[in-house]
């Protein structure tokens, strides 16, 4: 499950700061799901929806935001104040782990 926290991380962080739209999201993530082995950084610049440049940003912000709250890609998680807003939408994709992921990112922010 940490490739699905720190995936989720990115994705959720990368919506929060406008680099990415909900539906750039929602299709990364729905082939990730059919393609764990690939990160969703890298679905997310093969599919153009990221430079090369803001996926740099994006896993160094996400670095220095897991370091920041708790260590972890879930505590991380748990800390941004979006997932509540984007949980519905991440939950559409349907996939367990990302369900896992996402109940447990909210266990740990209430």
């Amino acid at each position: 499950m940490p490739a699905t926290d720190l995936n989720l991380l990115l994705g959720v962080t990368a919506l929060q700061i406008d680099f990415i739209s909900r539906d750039a999201l929602i299709d990364a993530m729905q082939a990730w799901v059919r393609d764990k082995e690939r990160s969703l950084v890298d679905i997310l610049r093969a599919a153009g929806h990221l430079s090369e440049r803001q996926a740099e940003l994006l896993v160094n912000l996400a670095q220095e935001h897991i370091r920041r709250n708790g260590g972890t890609a879930t505590a991380g998680l748990a800390a941004l104040s979006s997932l509540g807003n984007v949980r519905p939408l991440i939950a559409s994709v349907a996939d367990s782990d990302v369900l896992e992921t996402l109940d447990e990112a909210h266990r740990q922010s209430v």
